[in-house]
């Protein structure tokens, strides 16, 4: 007699961080950092498609939790509203996960900027993240970019988006050159970091 083996599809391991926090900014941004289609809206977690109920806030004012559904998935996302922390919970099938989160509001990281020829002043950023430059002053040039960070600030990442290959990026050293393409609309992404608090915050130059 031969058996054959069937194979036993494990459980998802499902994770939501316990801890998590958030930047608020400013309502004059041209875009939001955070992103997916709503203000200060940031992605949370992410399982697959399953019984995700009994969403809540202690404090609704502070933050809010929603769910979506897109291909067989379920992404949970935090809005943030006002600085301040709240306990949001959820229930996914059985059980209920409990995040505690803090809104902060954003802080200006940068210094000064320099691309190509053209400098832009950190007071720049004292309350947006972003800024934007004319892009026909820049097409299709290969302009170096330097960019200095405030007191307490460490830049992690710089992207850049061509509008035209979206929604691929392409990585930019800091204090080197590259060639903006992509029409207007293109963008530099720079990902920073506090180095006491561990706050992350996104800046943006559009071209």
């Amino acid at each position: 007699m031969v058996f054959s083996a069937v194979p036993v599809q494990a459980a998802e391991t499902i994770y939501v961080p316990s801890k998590w926090t958030g930047i608020l900014y400013s309502s004059k941004d041209k875009e939001f950092p955070t992103g997916n289609g709503k203000k200060n809206t940031t992605y949370l977690a992410d399982v697959a498609t399953a019984k995700v109920s009994n969403l809540k806030s202690s404090r609704p004012s502070v933050a809010t939790l929603r769910k979506s559904v897109h291909d067989n998935r379920t992404p949970l996302y935090v809005t943030a509203k006002k600085a301040g922390t709240t306990n949001l919970s959820v229930k996914i099938n059985s059980k209920t996960y409990k995040i505690m989160v803090t809104v902060k509001k954003y802080k200006n990281p940068i210094s000064s900027i320099k691309i190509g020829n053209t400098t832009i002043k950190g007071t720049k950023f004292k309350t947006r993240s972003n800024y934007t430059l004319k892009y026909s002053k820049f097409a299709n040039k290969k302009v170096k970019l330097s960019m200095k960070m405030a007191k307490g600030w460490k830049l992690q990442q710089i992207l850049y988006t061509d509008k035209n290959q979206m929604p691929m990026d392409t990585y930019v050293a800091n204090h080197r050159s590259f060639k903006v393409t992509g029409g207007k609309g293109s963008s530099i992404c720079a990902y920073v970091v506090n180095k006491t608090t561990g706050v992350e915050e996104t800046i943006q130059i559009f071209f």
